[in-house]
């Protein structure tokens, strides 16, 4: 909307295995995280790049390829910072 934001990694957490028990483990699977990882590209594709990633002690995911995203989260501030409201009802 033209607002402008702030991305803090302060109260990042280093996460533990994906499919560690308990959480979302009861259910998602595989597929579910693929398509959301797709979704989430589709829905920002100027800021959200996926690539293949064999996926290591992660219970039942284990040795499977998934899908992971690298965001450009600097290119999405600064996207934040030129675009007006007029841009994005357009």
């Amino acid at each position: 909307m033209g607002y402008q934001n702030k991305v803090s990694l302060m109260y990042r957490t280093n996460p533990s295995a994906t499919q560690a028990k308990g959480g979302c483990s009861t259910f998602r699977t595989l597929d579910v995280h693929n398509e959301c990882m797709k979704k989430l590209r589709d829905k920002f594709p100027n800021f959200v790049e996926l690539r293949e990633k064999i996926t290591k002690n992660s219970g039942e995911w284990s040795d499977k390829p998934r899908l992971a995203a690298t965001i450009s989260w600097k290119k999405a501030y600064q996207s934040s910072q030129i675009n007006t409201l007029e841009e994005f009802f357009s």
